[in-house]
């Protein structure tokens, strides 16, 4: 090895930066003389001051990038000095006592994203070579603080062995990977202790279904919880749990000139492990980037929104006409804008509708364009949103956090100390887990739990594909979808969500709350929704007839040329599966009304939210 190539990538930085003052002078000139030796004592002696200075450099250097577009020479760069930062801190190191990241993936029939999401955290620790890597096999590297346990929730025997194989797969790659499917599964939670069992149908759902598939993502994580806890003597004792999705991948997703990028940028174990080694983080949570993370039950008035405004722009056109929805970025009001009630979260909500940014590579013509919109538009239904996908944003460095009140439940991390903090309610099966967990955990840890701008791309259906695999709470049929399952958990999920912040507001989980109380908290909650979610409906139901108008016109140009027939033909069966779904008739809103009169959900919510500290006295 030659004197200088450990630090090639930043005597290049140098080269590069030579007017930059993101490093002193004196900086410069100590580092000039640790690049002239290849001496593992002094290089090693100088750790302290090369960490600072790459972190210094590889922070400039990734600012450019985003500012820039993302080049390929900075990309290149960036990575250069990230592995020439792990040469110093595990190679030239003795004892390299940075956190091992045990990366946790439930995962219920989807085998092809699940091994989408395999190939991203092995493509991370390739490029990033965080912890460094050692010869295991003679031809591939062993990454020893990354480790991965994919636990399996699926019904279907095929996509089981698919996904099993997925797994051993990876270990071929270095990436030390456990499967641990539904018998596995049944026979840890028989063994776990009597008084756990007594009191877990909140917490693991009830004993019925430890054997059974589709538990929910709730219920696995907690069953991954324990089964980690219980092996904790086996992995280094400095140990942080990952939590993602099997539809996510360690990637951003960036605005291009004709479609999103969806790039390897963001070294997330070597930051994540800089946040908890300050120990003032004992639960961090990052977001997502991509499909929006929540349900179709409450995005369809912004996408509704947005098609009627996409029929406008077009309606006095040709079809041979050049596609107009390229280089197009439009405004973005708040965060959350692909949320229909945002204004629920906190935000300055603002429907303004939204301009296409078409995909298909220019030139080409209204007609493709409007052919490839109208194949996207099946894939709402499976949590995609064909007008709002979510850029990433580069705020400035990864290790800045901020206080956090929502949990991404595919996007969190916590140290040993975040064992104690379960995810509540978990038998319930509702949407909101996480934002409702938030708020348990602000309301108990306060600023020991964190958010970081540490996003993972986010893909509800499988790339070049409109559809997805399994998805809970759908169901489809022969020109049909079912909304109406998961319509309802969101619906009842958003009741708990915003009881629990109204009763954290007046000191639970810490205060005592009788029953009475909660009840009383929950049932204005529950009629404030019902209310909403009415006028949400009604909301869908006017634009949904608006957008009608545009498919049954005949002057438009799209409902008089043969070519466009296939494409109306799929914009219509959209419409008809909306009014299924969101329409005055939709089956979801009768389920509603049914459940608010029955009223055993809302028993089942006051209950759970009155058991919560025997619950949490239990775990």
């Amino acid at each position: 090895m030659s004197k200088q190539s450990p630090f090639s990538s930043l005597q290049s930085f140098f080269d590069l930066y030579r007017n930059s003052s993101s490093l002193e002078d004196k900086d410069r000139q100590d580092l000039q003389k640790i690049l002239c030796t290849s001496s593992p004592d002094e290089i090693t002696g100088s750790r302290a001051l090369l960490q600072s200075v790459y972190e210094k450099s590889v922070t400039q250097v990734e600012h450019d990038a985003a500012r820039s577009g993302f080049s390929g020479d900075l990309l290149q760069l960036q990575r250069g000095l990230y592995t020439e930062l792990e040469y110093i801190l595990f190679s030239l190191s003795p004892d390299d006592r940075r956190h091992q990241f045990l990366i946790i993936i439930p995962v219920a029939d989807r085998p092809v994203m699940l091994r989408n999401c395999l190939a991203g955290i092995a493509e991370q620790c390739r490029l990033f070579q965080y912890g460094g890597s050692a010869d295991q096999t003679g031809s591939s590297p062993a990454y020893r603080k990354v480790r991965i346990f994919v636990f399996d929730d699926s019904r279907d025997r095929a996509n089981m062995n698919r996904i099993r194989e997925s797994a051993s797969d990876m270990n071929a790659t270095g990436l030390e990977t456990r499967y641990i499917g539904l018998s596995e599964q049944a026979d840890f939670l028989n063994r776990i202790p009597d008084e756990l069992k007594s009191s877990s149908s909140m917490l693991l759902g009830s004993r019925e279904i430890y054997s059974l598939p589709h538990k929910g993502p709730s219920v696995i994580r907690n069953i991954a919880y324990l089964y980690l806890f219980s092996r904790l003597n086996e992995f280094h004792e400095n140990p942080l749990v990952y939590f993602i999705d099997s539809d996510e991948e360690f990637r951003i997703s960036i605005s291009g000139i004709d479609s999103a990028r969806h790039i390897p940028f963001i070294n997330y174990f070597y930051w994540l492990d800089r946040i908890f080694s300050t120990g003032t983080v004992d639960v961090l949570t990052g977001k997502v980037v991509g499909d929006p993370p929540v349900s179709p039950s409450v995005m369809i008035n912004t996408f509704l929104g947005d098609l009627i405004s996409f029929f406008e722009r077009i309606a006095g056109a040709d079809i041979h006409d050049p596609c107009i929805f390229h280089g197009e970025s439009a405004p973005r009001t708040f965060a959350a804008e692909y949320h229909d009630m945002g204004k629920l979260f906190g935000y300055k909500e603002r429907q303004v509708p939204q301009a296409y940014q078409c995909s298909l590579e220019t030139p080409h013509s209204l007609l493709e364009c409007f052919t490839d919109f109208s194949e996207k538009a099946a894939g709402f239904f499976y949590g995609q949103h064909p007008t709002r996908e979510q850029f990433y944003n580069h705020t400035g460095a990864f290790s800045l956090t901020d206080p956090a009140r929502t949990v991404y439940t595919g996007n969190y991390i916590f140290n040993k100390r975040g064992f104690r903090h379960f995810i509540p309610f978990a038998g319930l099966r509702l949407r909101m887990a996480g934002p409702a967990f938030g708020r348990i955990l602000r309301a108990t840890i306060n600023d020991r739990f964190v958010s970081a701008n540490l996003p993972l791309l986010h893909r509800r259906t499988i790339p070049e594909q409109n559809t997805k695999e399994y998805r809970s709470g759908l169901v489809n049929t022969k020109n049909a979808l079912d909304l109406s399952e998961e319509f309802c958990r969101q619906f009842w999920g958003d009741v708990m969500l915003f009881s629990m912040e109204s009763l954290v507001g007046s000191g639970y989980p810490d205060r005592t709350l009788d029953r009475t109380e909660i009840a009383g908290v929950v049932g204005h909650v529950l009629h404030t929704m019902n209310g909403l979610y009415l006028g949400h409906q009604a909301n869908a139901a006017s634009k949904l007839a608006r957008a009608r108008e545009f498919l049954s016109a005949p002057s438009l140009w799209w409902n008089r040329h043969d070519e466009t027939k296939a494409a109306v033909e799929n914009l219509k069966l959209f419409s008809s599966l909306c009014g299924q779904n969101f329409g005055p008739d939709s089956t979801a809103m009768a389920l509603i009304s049914e459940q608010i009169t029955e009223g055993s959900q809302k028993d089942r919510i006051i209950d759970a939210i009155h058991t919560f500290s025997k619950d949490k006295a239990c775990w």
